[in-house]
């Protein structure tokens, strides 16, 4: 099972599983959850104390990064121990003269044992849930094909359908191109041969009667062709419309299948960045693993960790110590701020007086601000004549206002009053189409009487009536013609009509942004008035304050002093035994960029040195 999973990772990854060795792998799973045990197995737990002792003092060995030798090699090869290991007699014996017995080399060996069985086993587990997730995306993948296929299927299958069905329009719209073909080439013919009937009435009517009786077949023939022709036409024409719904359902179905083309090309992209991903991510696991292997390559005993604690300790009482003397600094600075409110004070009396200046200088800044205000004033009549000016303007707006509204209505009923001629003007040509079919049916009665008298009225009758139909489709030319002039004076009025709404409704907005430009400015008129007023009775208190606290300098002065020295109290009381720590702590923290596991360590280790009977801080377990 486990060569059937190295295989598979193999084919998707196109490289070889990197290989471990066993005391890699022990370091690993020693140092993580099980750290603890992994140390009763070290060499350091099984030597007796003296032994321990003699490695703790021996210096460390020059390749630390070597992995460990296992059990085995040591039982087979031992090599030459850094710690000073020699086999004598299947025994390993130390620098100190120490040995190793087999049965200690047995227990090692059942550890290694026991650790191979325990990896083993999760390498089991991890191959199960493996295979659990490959069957899982195996049949989400098989899914998405039998539904990809499934629509694949039914797509080709609208395909289809709509290509039989455009194969068939085609074949009624090319059947109707040719029946019109033939029918154009028809009626040419007929023309020509009216044509050269007529010619040949004009030239030989006297000379030949069976001529012209031929001539009366002929056409008559051809009249009925004709009428056999206009019924075809007329039969047709509903072909056009089936048509144009056959393009629009063409149209219809390119849309869709380009949306649905789309939308498989986007699941396909957003799998495939799936994928991606998911590689990615192995990828990523596996350089961490091999990263934290390859870190893991050289322990660490527990009195090695032991001293290093011991030097972060030393380190921290240190770095304690510099805070204990940045925080005298601070208590230094501290002093020299009270030094300087008291020379503050001794300024403030010197300032008492310079009070006979400043009050003098208020009295000038009152008259500065009088003639402010005068100027305000002015500021203010310009602003009112302003008001009224544009008040004047927004009256003018409203009655041009008015005379566009007025000027609207005229148009709209010009429109309703154009809109009715259209429509008589529709109604006159709809009659003109109706006598214009009812002449051609009494051209075709008389072309039929003429069949049946061949005489020289028949073609003068004919020739009225083609003159009579040629001027009545002049009418109808004129008529159209005048619709269409109609039809442009209606869209002139209508864009009139636009041009006019669209001014009305500009002079609306400017007539909307003046008002909010007057009110604007009366409101700051009155911020303007309300500043100066506020102003001019704050000048008045201070200078009112200024002649009190010059009679009373004597009563501020020792209030004063009063005050700076409740502060210095306040500032005493509050640099308290636990503030002190919490201030001292913080800078400590601050001043050394320690993490929040450190700063909170440090804050314990305050506390218990300071309490009585508080319990130790427990160090942080180190996972190196």
């Amino acid at each position: 099972m486990f060569n059937n999973m190295k295989n598979k990772i193999r084919e998707k990854t196109g490289s070889e599983l990197p290989k471990f060795s066993l005391g890699q792998i022990q370091q690993k799973v020693g140092l993580g959850r099980h750290s603890r045990q992994g140390s009763e197995t070290s060499l350091s737990s099984i030597a007796p104390e003296d032994d321990v002792r003699s490695i703790q003092q021996s210096p460390p060995p020059p390749s630390a990064t070597a992995p460990p030798p296992t059990t085995a090699t040591l039982l087979e090869d031992p090599p030459a121990s850094p710690l000073g290991l020699k086999p004598v007699n299947n025994e390993l014996v130390l620098a100190d003269g120490k040995s190793l017995t087999p049965k200690d080399l047995t227990r090692l060996a059942k550890r290694e044992d026991e650790w191979r069985s325990r990896l083993e086993k999760r390498d089991a587990e991890w191959t199960t849930k493996l295979e659990r997730r490959e069957a899982e995306l195996t049949r989400l993948l098989e899914d998405k094909e039998r539904e990809w296929r499934k629509q694949e299927q039914s797509l080709t299958e609208d395909l289809l359908r709509s290509t039989r069905e455009l194969k068939d329009a085609l074949k009624m719209a090319e059947e109707c191109k040719r029946k019109m073909v033939q029918h154009q080439e028809d009626k040419d013919q007929l023309e020509g041969f009216q044509n050269q009937e007529l010619s040949k009435i004009k030239h030989l009517l006297l000379q030949k009667e069976q001529e012209n009786a031929e001539n009366g077949s002929a056409l008559k023939e051809a009249t009925a062709l004709v009428e056999t022709l206009k019924q075809e036409v007329n039969r047709l024409r509903p072909f056009e419309e089936q048509i144009s719904n056959f393009q629009d359902d063409i149209e219809c179905l390119r849309h869709s299948s380009e949306k649905e083309r789309w939308l498989l090309s986007s699941q396909l992209a957003q799998s495939e960045e799936t994928v991606r991903h998911l590689r990615d991510r192995v990828a990523v696991l596996t350089c961490r693993s091999e990263a934290e292997c390859v870190a893991l390559g050289a322990t660490l005993s527990s009195d090695e960790r032991v001293q290093a604690l011991l030097g972060e300790r030393a380190l921290l009482e240190r770095r304690l110590e510099e805070a204990h003397v940045h925080l005298s600094d601070i208590k230094a600075s501290w002093s020299g701020q009270i030094s300087a409110l008291e020379t503050q004070v001794g300024r403030l009396s010197r300032q008492a007086g310079e009070e006979g200046v400043e009050r003098r200088r208020a009295e000038q800044k009152i008259v500065e601000l009088e003639a402010k205000l005068e100027e305000e004033q002015k500021e203010k009549q310009r602003l009112v004549a302003k008001l009224e000016r544009t008040a004047s303007e927004r009256d003018n707006l409203a009655q041009e206002l008015k005379n566009v509204a007025q000027d609207v209505a005229i148009t709209k009923s010009e429109n309703v009053d154009l809109s009715e001629k259209v429509i008589d003007a529709e109604k006159k040509c709809l009659e003109y189409l109706a006598e214009n079919e009812r002449l051609t049916q009494e051209l075709m009665d008389e072309k039929l009487k003429s069949k049946e008298s061949v005489s020289g009225s028949a073609d003068h009758n004919n020739e009225l009536l083609v003159e009579q139909l040629a001027q009545i489709t002049r009418e109808l030319e004129s008529l159209k013609e005048k619709n269409e002039e109609l039809e442009k004076a209606a869209q002139a009025i209508r864009e009139e009509r636009d041009g006019i709404s669209l001014k009305t409704a500009q002079m609306s907005a400017e007539l909307k942004i003046a008002n909010q430009q007057l009110e604007v400015q009366q409101q700051e008129y009155n911020s303007l008035h309300l500043r100066l007023s506020e102003q001019l009775s704050k000048e008045a208190q201070e200078q009112e304050a200024h002649a009190e606290e010059y009679k009373k300098n004597e009563n501020s002065f020792s209030h004063l002093e009063q005050e700076l020295q409740a502060t210095i109290s306040d500032l005493q009381d509050q640099l308290g035994d636990k503030n002190k720590a919490q201030h001292l702590t913080r800078a400590v923290a601050t001043l050394l960029k320690f993490s929040p596991e450190e700063e909170r360590l440090l804050r314990d280790t305050l506390e218990w040195k300071m309490s009585w009977f508080g319990s130790r801080p427990r160090l942080p377990s180190s996972s190196s």
